[in-house]
Formats: C-alpha cells, sequence, structure tokens
C-alpha cells in the first residue's frame, strides 16, 4: 500500500512536499501505533530555555513534547518535526505567523519560535490539557459516549473559532475531529493551522509571503476533503471551504463515520471531486440531513454563505428537536389528563381532583405552546394545543365553568366543525344562563308589586334578588377565577421543579451559564406571579376561621386550597428573596472565576508554580510540576511549613498574612487550602508487644482493632483545608447557619462569631455544600495523613497526651469549671479556655500547618467504615468498604478526652442521617496537574 492510501486510511492529514506546499506544519494527537523507529525522535530534543518532559503525541510528520519553559516555570506544548522529514524555517513561520493573528479563546496560540539543537526550528504553544474530540466522538468504551447534543454543541464552538479565522481572512482547510480538542473544563480548542492560508495577502512569491501559499497538490484528510482540496485547486480554496469540512463533521457526529471511506488515494479523489455527498443513515432527521448536503454541496456556491448561517441552521435543527420533545412531554400529560377527567365523579373532593386535571390540561396546552415557539409549524404542536384546548373546554362545560370553556374555544380555529359545535354547546349553556336571570328579574318585578302589603315577602324577593345578582356577577368572574386556580397549581409544580433543578447547576463554572441563563428567565416569570397569589391568599382568608395563626375551613377542599395557596406563597417569597439572587451571584461568579482566579494573578501564580517546582526551595514537593488551579489564588508559603497556601475564591475573601507570616481570619474569609505533597505514610496504629514495644513508630497501648493492621498507604498531591468549615463559610454556600452554637451565642464567657465552624450538619449536607464549591470531603487516609503530618506518634504533637496543651480543644478543666455537662470525660489537666468549640485556628497547628486535627469539633471524612484488611482506592487511598457500611468521623471534638485526640482513634456514624454539635467537616480538593 501506498503511503498516501495509507495516510487516507488512517485519517491523518495529507500534506503535500515542499514545492507543492509551504505551509504543512502538523500538530498532532495521541501516539500513532504504527510508528516506527525511523519516525522516534532522536534524544537529545532539547531547547533553549525549555526543558523537554515527555513526549505526548505524534503523528506522520511531526512529535509534541510536554516541556517546561524554565523562565516562567510554565508547562507548554514543543512541536518539531520528526527526524529525517524536510520542514523548513518558512514552514514553522508560516503557521506561527497565521496563529499570531488569531487571538481567540478557541484556537490554541504559539507562544514562540524556538531553535532546537542542530538548528531545526520548533514551536512552543500552549499546553492544552483535554481530549482529542475524535476519542470522544468514538470511545473505545461504549459507555463513556457523549449524547448527540453535546457533539452538536462541540461543533457550535469549533464553528465560533473558525467564524472568527474567517473575519481575519484565514481559512484552516482541514478541521476534522481529530484537530478539535475539549479541555477539561468543557472549552473547544480547534489545533493544526498548518494548512491554512490568509486569503487576504495579493502576494505570488512564495518565499515572501509563505502563508498564502497555493495549494497546488491534493491536501488536507482524504476522508474529510472538499472537492476543491481534492483537486489540489488552490485558487478555488476560500473560506467556503472550510463550511465544507464543518458539514463533514456534522455528517460524522450524524452517521458514525466520516464522509469518504474509500480504500485508495484515487477512490478518495473520485468521492469528493465527482459525487454528491455521500449516502446518509436510514432514518437520519430530515433537517439534519439537508444540512449536510448544502453545506456539503460540490459546488461553492451552493453551500451556506457563511460560518454563521451554518450555524443558524444547527441552532435551528436543535430548536425544532427541543421542539418536539416538549410536545412529546406535553403529550403525556394530556393523555393524564384525558384519563383522569374521564374518571371525575361528584363526590367528596371532586372539586380539588378537578382543579389538578384542569392543572395538567394548563400545563399540557403551555407546553405545546412553548414547543410552537421554538417551531412555529410543528405539526404535533399544532395539534396537541387544539386537543388540549378542545378537552379542557368540554370538561370545563361539564362543570358548568362555562366562562373557562368559551376562553377554550377562543384558542381554537373557529372554522372548525367540531369547534362550531362545541360553540353551539358553550352558548347554549349560556342561553340557559342567561334564561334564569330572566326569570329571577320577574321573581323581582313580582315581589316590588307586593311591597306595600308583604313586608315578609319584600325581605325574602330583597334576598332572591340579592342572590340572583350576585349569581350574575359571579359568572363572569368565574372563568377568570378558574384560570387562576389553574396557574396556582401549575406554579405549585414548576417551584418544585426550578428549585430541583437550581440544584443540579453546581459548582458555578462557565460551561453551565446557559442552563443558568435559561432557568433564571423562568424563574423570574414564576416569581411575578407572587403578588397575585398574595393577594387571592388574604381573600381566602377572609373566609376562614382563625385561631392564633392557623385557618380554618368547613369544606375539605377548601381546607386543601388554603393550605396549597399558603405552601405556594411562602416558597415563592424564599424563591424570589433567596434562590434567584443566588443564582445570579453564581452566573456572575461562573462569569468571572477565570479571569478572578488564573488570569487577574497570573504573576502570583507563576511565582507559586516555579516555587513548588523548586526542589531546592520546596523539597517536600519533590519537583511538582503545578498547574494553575481554577478558583484558587496563591496566599503563599506557611512560614512554619514551608508548604504552599490558597484561598478558595468561591467561598470567601483571601485572607491577609500578618506580619508575623500568619494568617489574619475574618468572618468573610475563604477556605484555606494547603497543597500537601504526595508520599507513602503507615495508617493505622497497634498495641505494643516484643516487635513493636513503647515508643516505636505507630503504636498506642489505647489502641482499637478497628484501628489495625498497620499499613502503607499511598496518596498523590491533594490539596487539605487548613481549617475547619467555618460558620461564615457554610452561610454563604447555603444561605443557613443550622450551627447549634451559632454565631452571637455567648457560652462560658465567650461570644460566638462565624469564624466558629459549622456543626449540626449531616454527612449528606456536608458532601453536597462541599460540591456545590468545586471542593470535597477527604478520604480517611487523606484525613490520617494531613492529621499526623509526617508523625508516627499516638498524638502529633508527641507521645503523650499532656503535649496536646495548646494544640487540642477538648472537655477540659475550663469547661468543667464554666458549666460543662457532668457526663462528660473531662481532661482536668488540660485548659484550653472554651467550653464548646472555639474560633477555626485558635490553636497551635502541626507541622503541615493545620489547625484543630485534635478536638474543636469531629470532621467528616468520605469513607465508609471499613476494616483495614480492605483494599485503597490508588491516588486517594479512599477504602473499599461495602456499600452499606456507615460512614466516617475523624479527630475528636470538643466533648471528648483525649483517647479521641489520637491521630489513628476512628468513628462511624450512629445513623445515616446523624447530626451532632460537635461534629462538622474540613474540605479537600483534588490537583489538577
Amino acid at each position: 500500500m501506498s503511503a498516501r492510501a495509507g495516510a487516507f486510511l488512517s485519517g491523518e492529514t495529507l500534506r503535500p512536499e515542499p514545492a507543492q506546499l509551504v505551509t504543512v506544519v502538523r500538530s498532532v494527537g495521541p501516539a500513532d501505533e504504527r510508528a516506527t523507529d525511523e519516525r522516534a525522535p532522536r534524544d537529545d530534543a532539547r531547547f533553549e530555555s525549555y526543558e523537554v518532559i515527555d513526549e505526548i503525541g505524534r503523528g506522520g510528520t511531526a512529535v509534541v513534547f510536554r516541556a517546561r519553559q524554565v523562565k516562567l516555570g510554565r508547562e507548554v506544548a514543543v512541536k518539531r518535526n520528526l527526524a529525517g522529514r524536510s520542514l523548513t524555517r518558512a514552514k514553522f513561520l508560516a503557521e506561527a505567523r497565521i496563529t499570531g493573528l488569531l487571538e481567540h479563546p478557541g484556537i490554541v496560540p504559539v507562544y514562540d519560535l524556538l531553535v532546537a539543537e542542530g538548528g531545526e526550528i520548533a514551536l512552543a504553544m500552549k499546553l492544552v490539557r483535554g481530549t482529542s474530540w475524535k476519542e470522544l466522538l468514538h470511545p473505545r468504551d461504549p459507555a463513556a459516549a457523549r449524547s448527540f447534543d453535546v457533539h452538536l454543541g462541540i461543533l457550535l464552538g469549533v464553528s465560533n473559532a473558525v467564524a472568527f479565522a474567517h473575519s481575519k481572512g484565514i481559512s484552516h482547510n482541514d478541521l476534522k475531529p481529530a484537530n478539535v480538542m475539549v479541555g477539561e473544563f468543557g472549552e473547544v480548542l480547534v489545533v493544526d493551522w498548518g494548512l491554512a492560508l490568509d486569503l487576504r495577502d495579493t502576494a505570488e512569491d512564495d518565499a515572501v509571503a509563505p502563508h498564502r501559499s497555493v495549494l497546488r497538490a491534493p491536501a488536507g484528510t482524504p476522508a474529510y476533503w472538499a472537492p476543491e482540496l481534492a483537486r489540489g485547486a488552490g485558487r478555488e480554496i476560500g473560506l467556503w471551504t472550510d463550511v465544507y469540512l464543518l458539514g463533514g463533521i456534522l455528517y460524522e457526529i450524524a452517521t458514525g463515520h466520516a464522509p469518504h471511506r474509500g480504500g485508495s488515494l484515487l477512490t478518495a479523489i473520485m468521492e469528493a471531486v465527482e459525487s454528491d455527498p455521500p449516502p446518509f443513515t436510514p432514518g437520519l432527521p430530515a433537517g439534519l440531513e439537508a444540512i449536510c448536503r448544502k453545506a456539503m454541496a460540490p459546488a461553492p456556491t451552493d453551500r451556506y454563505p457563511t460560518v454563521a448561517a451554518f450555524q443558524d441552521a444547527v441552532r435551528g435543527f436543535l430548536a425544532h428537536r427541543e421542539s418536539a420533545t416538549l410536545a412529546a412531554v406535553a403529550a403525556a400529560t394530556l393523555e393524564r389528563a384525558v384519563t383522569a377527567a374521564s374518571a371525575l365523579d361528584a363526590g367528596a373532593g371532586a372539586g380539588a381532583q378537578r382543579n389538578r386535571v384542569y392543572a395538567d390540561f394548563a400545563e399540557a396546552a403551555s407546553g405545546f405552546r412553548q414547543a410552537l415557539v421554538l417551531r412555529a409549524d410543528s405539526p404535533a404542536a399544532l395539534a396537541g394545543e387544539r386537543r388540549a384546548s378542545t378537552a379542557l373546554a368540554e370538561l370545563a362545560l361539564r362543570a358548568g365553568d362555562f366562562g373557562l370553556a368559551e376562553v377554550q374555544l377562543e384558542r381554537l380555529d373557529a372554522a372548525d366543525p367540531g369547534t362550531l359545535a362545541l360553540g353551539a354547546r358553550i352558548r347554549e349553556a349560556f342561553a340557559e344562563r342567561a334564561r334564569a336571570k330572566r326569570q329571577a328579574r320577574s321573581t323581582r318585578r313580582a315581589l316590588a308589586a307586593a311591597v306595600g302589603t308583604i313586608v315578609v315577602g319584600l325581605s325574602a324577593g330583597l334576598v332572591a334578588l340579592r342572590a340572583a345578582h350576585r349569581r350574575t356577577e359571579e359568572s363572569a368572574a368565574l372563568a377568570t377565577a378558574r384560570l387562576a386556580d389553574i396557574r396556582r397549581l401549575a406554579d405549585v409544580k414548576r417551584l418544585g421543579d426550578y428549585t430541583a433543578e437550581a440544584d443540579l447547576l453546581w459548582p458555578a463554572r462557565r460551561e453551565k451559564l446557559p442552563a443558568m441563563e435559561a432557568w433564571l428567565t423562568r424563574a423570574r416569570a414564576l416569581a411575578a406571579h407572587l403578588d397575585g397569589h398574595r393577594a387571592y391568599l388574604a381573600e381566602v382568608r377572609r373566609h376562614a376561621q382563625r385561631a392564633g395563626s392557623a385557618y380554618a375551613f368547613t369544606s375539605p377542599e377548601d381546607q386543601w386550597e388554603h393550605d396549597t395557596l399558603a405552601g405556594l406563597v411562602a416558597g415563592l417569597e424564599r424563591f424570589a428573596t433567596s434562590a434567584i439572587p443566588g443564582m445570579e451571584r453564581r452566573m456572575e461568579l461562573a462569569r468571572t472565576l477565570r479571569a478572578r482566579t488564573l488570569e487577574a494573578p497570573h504573576e502570583a501564580w507563576e511565582r507559586a508554580v516555579a516555587s513548588i517546582a523548586s526542589r531546592a526551595e520546596c523539597p517536600a514537593y519533590a519537583g511538582l510540576h503545578l498547574a494553575p488551579q481554577l478558583g484558587l489564588v496563591p496566599l503563599g508559603r506557611d512560614a512554619a511549613s514551608g508548604l504552599w497556601e490558597f484561598v478558595h475564591v468561591e467561598s470567601g475573601e483571601a485572607p491577609a498574612r500578618g506580619p508575623d507570616g500568619r494568617l489574619a481570619l475574618t468572618e468573610q474569609s475563604g477556605v484555606v487550602l494547603v497543597l500537601l505533597p504526595g508520599g507513602t505514610f503507615s495508617m493505622g496504629t497497634r498495641v505494643p508487644d516484643e516487635a513493636h514495644p513503647r515508643g516505636s513508630p505507630n503504636v498506642d497501648p489505647a489502641a482499637k482493632k478497628p484501628e489495625g493492621p498497620v499499613h502503607p498507604v499511598t496518596l498523590v498531591p491533594f490539596f487539605l483545608g487548613k481549617y475547619e468549615l467555618t460558620q461564615g463559610q457554610w452561610l454563604r454556600a447555603t444561605g443557613e447557619n443550622p450551627s447549634a452554637y451559632g454565631a452571637g451565642k455567648e457560652i462560658g464567657g465567650r461570644r460566638h462569631t462565624l469564624l466558629h465552624p459549622v456543626e449540626q450538619i449531616g454527612w449528606k449536607e456536608a458532601s453536597q455544600t462541599l460540591a456545590r464549591l468545586g471542593l470535597r470531603l477527604p478520604t480517611e487516609a487523606q484525613w490520617e495523613y494531613g492529621a499526623r503530618a509526617g508523625t508516627t506518634t499516638i498524638y502529633f504533637t508527641g507521645g503523650a497526651k499532656e503535649s496536646l496543651q495548646g494544640a487540642a480543644n477538648l472537655a477540659d478543666r475550663y469547661c468543667r469549671d464554666n458549666g460543662g455537662p457532668g457526663s462528660w470525660p473531662f481532661e482536668t489537666w488540660l485548659d484550653d479556655g472554651y467550653v464548646v468549640h472555639a474560633p477555626v485556628g485558635s490553636f497551635r497547628a502541626n507541622a503541615f500547618g493545620l489547625h484543630d486535627t485534635a478536638g474543636n469539633v469531629w470532621e467528616f471524612v468520605e469513607d465508609r467504615y471499613g476494616g483495614y484488611e480492605l483494599p485503597v482506592s490508588p491516588g486517594d487511598g479512599e477504602r473499599q468498604a461495602p456499600a452499606d457500611a456507615p460512614r466516617v468521623f475523624r479527630g475528636g471534638g470538643f466533648r471528648s478526652n483525649a483517647v479521641h485526640a489520637r491521630s489513628a482513634d476512628r468513628y462511624n456514624l450512629y445513623a445515616p442521617d446523624y447530626r451532632g454539635f460537635d461534629v462538622g467537616v474540613r474540605a479537600a480538593r483534588g490537583v489538577d496537574l
């Protein structure tokens, strides 16, 4: 097989020889498993000012290394040609110039041109941490497959970058999934601009303007070729070529394979040049097939005129799909309502049942109308809305709600025979009501004639007149009242749905912004109903018997209506004052987090990264190459521990360091995380024996069976909270402070503030709240590793409990003398100055700079309670305990004695939902390397 046929079959980019094409440098993806020794890079791949770390990918013409830029201490990607490949300086200059014009978040920038030993040119580029879109589109593990909509979203992201390039007069000419990277946070980046053309330049001398190279031979990737690329017709190549390639990617998303699948280069050329778009998978949505056909039209003039027009078509297709989904959901609701309507009777509770059915009909009709907003000509939505309105009108007519029935009639086609018949029935109902009204008037005149002679008759006549008049007035408002009932019931459901949906939009990251924006629009519309619901609740309560704050009604239906409405009003008030402002703050955080934590403090990050990587300055980290961490800002090294500390921006403000080097915490301070170095430590403890006498590592006379056997656990670097989570941090995250000893209370002469640890929380609450902030609970192994801080003694302070003086808050003499319960096991040798918990950081830290790992409050960990003979997960050490085992907390609390302050002490929860006034939490986070 020829080299070019092999390139076609492997999906690689076909590069003309230098005489045919100047801009031919290739960015590469994962290593080609068929690479031969001939293509291997030389062992001396070194560059001035750059330290090569390892190879991260290669293709047919180039290899990419991960390297460290010494001056800035950051990791970059360095691309150079493979040994023996005839690539010229001009080609690298061309690619560098092209990408230099394209400053866009979706385009990987080139930082520098490098000269390797031997005079070869290389490029230093941004190191993209992520996955090739090709791998996501065709995963080896089917369980890892992304949804169709996710891939369309990536395609739109690629289109944004390409549209920007087109605005600068640059065409890419080799768009394909392998040339797109999807970052760890969902960012979409287009790579490999080696075949790009600067279409603004009119120079004819390629030696002078290499970036304007004219493709004079087939170039690009045969599997995706546009006809002009297959012909090598350089003058025909333009911005329309990228439109074809985007259509080819859309074809692959839809069908599962690239557009051209011929087995030879000649076949590929024929398919691209002479054929219409390839056959489509049966059952493919017609709208999607039409987009592909137009984008991939053989004649450029038949394609979409711009990338923006192609994007509009894709977005229109998505809107149609969303319309179909909304219509399907509405149809299911409608069927439920129709079934329930047929089962209605006139028995007890029929009014409440009918209102619920009304709500279902209204919800179905609303769903169909939303579907029509997205696609006005949707047959399913049009038919569904017509059927929902008809069914609701029929039910209202049977129930005597003639006004509501008439309102629904107005939504229907007046010329439809069914509508005409229904209208006739409604008019007859109104006519019957009019006859009753006329009868009431006759009664009034008869009674008026007897005014002078029959006083009792006069009174009765007045009563009848008023009743008839009231019925007439009330009937006019009845339809509006019924519609209001429906909206109230629908709002109850919406409130629950929107509240649950908001809980899923965490953590606050840029990729969640579209969903947040959509939620906020719907949430504000719902909150706008609050005043109307309040007014109606006040009206309902006028007819109630009141006992204190309770409202009682004689009718069960009226009681149900009141209680439902009262719950709705209270819920909407919380929703409007808490949930909506909270989402607005969350969106602002998502928009600004990258700028606040990566861009603005970039100099601080450069210093931190360089310091951590320096074995001389920070030997504990063993040359760790740390990437800047989204959401964190460096606070510098702790003077005592020598470890780097960072503030978690989402949880509060950065504390300042005082002259003594200590952090000065305030109630507004955010979570402070310490970067702990990885390593292997001995976990657990044992009782003394001949082989392990007292004083030996991990030996403790008070050791308990579940604390052994002592065993090694290896952990990768991770972040662990310097302090326990404070009440202020919890309050900012959740809007609540559940602590039993909350801010403002005075216990034992100590007034509490928001710097005291949060407590009275459950394990599930702790885990979910930390997840909202992009944090997590530490594993039990991580907790003990952090608490020991390199020690093997009973306590991190030494082997004797008295060594805890000044380092732990336990049940002590001060607690006993200032009202502490007599049942607590007091350590009378200790005086920590507090009855209950103290502000975080009040006591001496351990060697890692962590405070309160002994006493103050117990701390939840991630693991379930399992024996130490069970294996642990690599990296974080999570114990592989049974799924039904209880959770664990560690470290002791203010009502504990010294036994529970031991580094190896462990305790399991009393119940799954256990909450204690001495149990809190410490945050952790993994490291993005």
